[in-house]
């Protein structure tokens, strides 16, 4: 999924972008890097080559199956070239549009909150915004749309990540004996009934121990796979199973968030790779919750501060 992310200045553009950066996404920034000797030249804000340059480089990270946020794109010469300077390449902009819009890109519009702060912030005079917000929404091909403001962005982007993955979160845990299979069955139900769509190896990937090699690379590619389609992987560290722990290391290392469940942790200390590599340790059922796995996952979590083994 590219996600393009449009509005004026000072309205929390960035913040959503780092956010989603946080959670795996590829955070790029479309802008001149320009220095002040440069400037004074008065060069155009856009060039056909660097557009042309922008959209190979996209198409390349999405065929490698990356997920990128970008903080402005076209659209930003687009709108501000025809309401900021009277003149835009609007021709040519439109097929760049269109050429992203059949890349599985969506529009982020962040709507200010407090325009004459944005524009104290900024500034600049930004008080033709809503022509600019209309150019935006109306002359997209791209889709999906999301509107949001600065008080929404953490509502936006759990809309964002729903959307940009086949599940939700992938469940690592031994399932081997009684206790484990309790454990596993109970958190799921609590998972699910908080809303979350939740991929289950246990459920979906049946491995007998006798299978043949063929089976097994089939198996394991899938599990990876579900990884990759998940946004957030939970993993339930009771138990100390060797897979879950490869299976959180594999997330981590491909950017999806991680968060544990140690229930029978008790006074005992937590493994430090596990700590720092997760955005939370859950260590009891009650805790476990849709608003504290947003918040694990948006940033205002708990990490881990106990002991250390």
């Amino acid at each position: 999924m590219i996600i393009i992310v449009e509005g004026i200045d000072r309205v929390g553009k960035t913040t959503l972008c780092k956010k989603l950066q946080a959670l795996g996404f590829l955070y790029l920034k479309d802008e001149w890097m320009l220095s002040d000797s440069i400037e004074k030249e008065e060069i155009p804000i856009y060039s056909i080559g660097k557009l042309d340059t922008t959209v190979t480089f996209l198409k390349q990270l999405e065929a490698a199956g990356n997920n990128i946020v970008m903080d402005r794109c076209h659209l930003t010469e687009w709108v501000y070239g025809q309401v900021s300077r009277g003149n835009a390449r609007v021709d040519l902009l439109r097929k760049i549009d269109w050429i992203l819009s059949s890349m599985n890109a969506g529009l982020v519009y962040v709507y200010p909150e407090d325009i004459e702060r944005s524009n104290r912030e900024a500034g600049l005079n930004m008080n033709r915004h809503e022509e600019m917000f209309r150019m935006l929404a109306n002359g997209t091909a791209m889709a999906p749309r999301y509107f949001t403001k600065y008080s929404e962005i953490d509502t936006t982007i759990m809309r964002i990540l729903k959307d940009s993955f086949k599940y939700d979160i992938y469940f690592a845990s031994p399932f081997f004996n009684t206790e484990q299979v309790e454990r596993e069955e109970a958190l799921k139900s609590i998972l699910r009934g908080e809303g979350f769509k939740v991929f289950s190896p246990k459920e979906n990937c049946f491995l007998p121990p006798d299978s043949d090699n063929q089976a097994q690379k089939l198996i394991f590619m899938q599990n990876c796979n579900a990884i990759k389609d998940c946004f957030a992987v939970f993993a339930v560290t009771d138990g100390k199973d060797m897979g879950t722990v490869w299976e959180a290391g594999y997330a981590f290392g491909i950017k999806r968030p991680v968060v544990y469940f140690a229930e029978t942790l008790g006074n005992r200390g937590f493994n430090l790779m596990l700590a720092q590599s997760g955005k939370q340790a859950f260590l009891d059922r009650q805790s476990v919750t849709k608003q504290s796995i947003i918040n694990a996952l948006l940033g205002s979590g708990e990490e881990y501060r106990g002991l250390i083994e």
